[in-house]
């Protein structure tokens, strides 16, 4: 067991997504943990939740929040990763 798997673990045990980095605008999904292998500053990381991206967003990718969306969010979301 390593830092990575007890992270993931944590991570699904309590329903988050994956980790995202406000400072470093970074951000990673359970299926991509941590492909910075700690040298992004996963120190700094939080778990978040996938949220859809804003309307005026064209990065075409995904985005991290703090909180999971709901159907009646007006949402901006904290990172977006293409």
């Amino acid at each position: 067991m390593n830092v990575k798997l007890i992270t993931e673990e944590y991570l699904q045990t309590h329903g988050y997504d994956g980790l995202w980095n406000q400072d470093g605008e970074c951000a990673c999904r359970l299926n991509q943990l941590m492909p910075c292998d700690g040298e992004g500053g996963v120190d700094r990381c939080q778990p978040g939740y996938t949220v859809p991206c804003p309307e005026d967003c064209d990065c075409g990718g995904w985005h991290i929040g703090s909180a999971p969306a709901r159907a009646t969010d007006t949402y901006q979301a904290d990172v977006c990763t293409a």
